[in-house]
């Protein structure tokens, strides 16, 4: 075969992979990165009360793809819109915060109240309102291991347009909500034991 005849059998294939390949790029976007806004916050005068704070749980599906639901039963994540980190790492920082800084808790490793965190839920809503939803589940236990505080703390907000920079700020106000009224929850029922 020739290398004319060669060329007029493979030049036709060579063109339509090259041309493939090209609109695959172009027509696929680079990711976008997100982290809810987190303020300083405002250190207070250290309590006598201790706290151990355990690692935070969370489900595999949180990760750093952004989640949305659009009803009860199904839920998708984004392919392009993508957290920094991890949620359950936003909620951790949230958390250390809010007990050992905004509340002055001092942090122990042992032979104190223990809390243990879970984040449940971490999801763009979409209909019938399009919000976001942040869903704790807390478990708060005494030295000796009797449960002082059980139950879930959710929070929602309104994504004020339909960027994604919207609704990454309402999930850092919800899940300051959040946080806030579980770090209220903890100090009554620490006041108590």
């Amino acid at each position: 075969m020739s290398v004319r005849a060669l060329l007029r059998v493979v030049l036709p294939g060579l063109l339509l992979v090259g041309a493939l390949a090209l609109s695959a790029c172009s027509s696929t976007a680079a990711p976008r990165f997100f982290a809810p806004p987190h303020e300083t916050p405002t250190p207070a005068h250290l309590t006598t009360q201790t706290l151990v704070l355990a690692p935070s749980a969370s489900g595999q599906h949180l990760g750093d793809r952004i989640m949305w639901r659009r009803s009860d039963v199904e839920v998708g994540f984004y392919e392009q819109e993508r957290w920094t980190q991890p949620p359950i790492r936003y909620l951790d920082r949230a958390l250390s915060d809010a007990l050992f800084v905004t509340k002055g808790l001092r942090r122990s490793e042992r032979g104190s109240a223990a809390l243990a965190v879970e984040l449940l839920s971490f999801e763009e809503v979409l209909l019938p309102a399009h919000q976001v939803r942040v869903e704790l589940q807390a478990l708060l236990v005494d030295a000796e291991g009797a449960a002082l505080l059980e139950r879930r703390f959710a929070a929602k907000r309104a994504v004020a347009s339909e960027d994604a920079e919207a609704m990454a700020r309402a999930f850092g106000q919800a899940l300051d909500e959040a946080v806030a009224s579980l770090t209220d929850e903890v100090l009554r029922a620490l006041a108590t034991d």
